[in-house]
């Protein structure tokens, strides 16, 4: 979605007759007296003020601002608050969840012949999805419940073991579990742990990072320092461009963290839950509303995965006497000159020779 005409879009009333003309051609109907709607006036001020930065970038010829501010203009928060904006709907006429679940129950019970266990384990579920959401029209639950249903289920305590056996459900729902104890998979835990930091500590891209295989991870003989390759080379592995085919240094935080034990405990695929970056765009805002991170900073871009690499780019660029032609190469751009002869501005394959952009990052 491209944006409309902008001219006078200073003022209030041009930003209330720009946001107007987006409702209008992306089809929906908001109320502007709505929080949708004055949340949206301040996605598009923000928006207009980060064109207006990359226009000043342009003319001045400053390459790195502007290179930088085209990385933040393809975030889209205004294109991604619409896309959070539900149109108006009317009041759901539908049975709450409590009303139809006796209904569903014995339609499995006679279609599905469920056992008696099967029996007592939906009802266990019942009780538990009773307790963390709210009952509502059946219409009206959206993937984000159930994906927060599906995570609060994987922190709770298993029940075949004391002292959680003797518990009622609403105590386990309280109780303070060590991570031994829990339901969830180990390797649940472990997989969102690890593509988080590896989203921290490389700046690679989500994709990326959810097709690497264990055979991606290497270790480089000269400098005796392990590395990603980021590559397209089996047969479901993709690469965004050319130039994202690169070698990625770990960084000695993710080392220190158990991250080369955690691969070598993996057979093919790093992370093979994860069917596709989808699972992550769905787990990461959860993530963070759990941990009462708000889902914008204080620019008013929006938080999400992809933003750890601009955090990543941001902060290496700041770094004093960085060389931006390996730091290029690190996070899969283009290589730009920037004056520098271009004898220097090839790929470079030695390992050695990117650690120090790795390595002066800090958290």
């Amino acid at each position: 979605m491209s944006f409309v005409d902008s001219d006078n879009v200073d003022n209030d009333e041009g930003l209330k007759d720009q946001a107007s003309q987006l409702l209008k051609a992306s089809g929906f109907n908001i109320d502007q007296d709505s929080v949708s709607y004055r949340v949206l006036l301040s996605k598009l001020k923000a928006s207009n003020d980060l064109r207006d930065e990359l226009l000043s970038s342009i003319f001045t010829g400053d390459s790195i601002g502007e290179r930088e501010l085209k990385s933040l203009i393809s975030l889209s928060p205004v294109a991604q608050q619409l896309s959070t904006i539900e149109p108006l709907q009317p009041k759901s006429t539908k049975p709450l969840f409590s009303q139809v679940y006796a209904e569903f129950l014995a339609h499995k019970i006679n279609k599905d012949k469920l056992s008696l266990k099967m029996q007592q384990s939906y009802e266990r579920m019942h009780i538990v999805w009773l307790a963390l959401v709210e009952d509502k029209p059946i219409d009206s639950y959206t993937k984000q419940d159930i994906g927060r249903f599906i995570d609060r289920c994987f922190e709770l305590p298993r029940m075949n073991i004391g002292p959680y056996n003797k518990m009622t459900w609403e105590q386990r729902l309280e109780v303070d579990a060590p991570d031994e104890d829990l339901q969830s998979p180990k390797s649940v835990q472990q997989y969102h742990k690890w593509v988080i930091y590896l989203g921290i500590y490389t700046g690679a891209r989500r994709g990326e990072l959810v097709q690497l295989r264990k055979s991606d991870v290497k270790l480089d003989k000269e400098s005796r320092r392990h590395y990603l390759i980021i590559t397209d080379e089996h047969a479901t592995q993709k690469l965004k461009t050319a130039h994202s085919k690169r070698l990625i240094p770990l960084h000695n935080a993710l080392i220190d963290a158990g991250f080369i034990e955690y691969v070598k405990s993996c057979e093919d695929r790093v992370f093979y839950e994860l069917s596709n970056v989808e699972v992550v765009t769905g787990w990461m805002p959860r993530h963070m509303a759990s941990l009462s991170i708000p889902p914008t900073n204080e620019f008013d871009h929006i938080r999400s995965f992809h933003s750890l690499r601009h955090t990543f780019i941001t902060k290496s660029m700041s770094e004093p006497n960085v060389n931006i032609n390996l730091l290029q190469q690190v996070v899969g751009h283009e290589i730009s000159s920037f004056g520098i002869t271009s004898n220097y501005t090839h790929k470079v394959t030695d390992i050695k020779n990117l650690i120090p952009i790795i390595d002066a990052f800090e958290v």
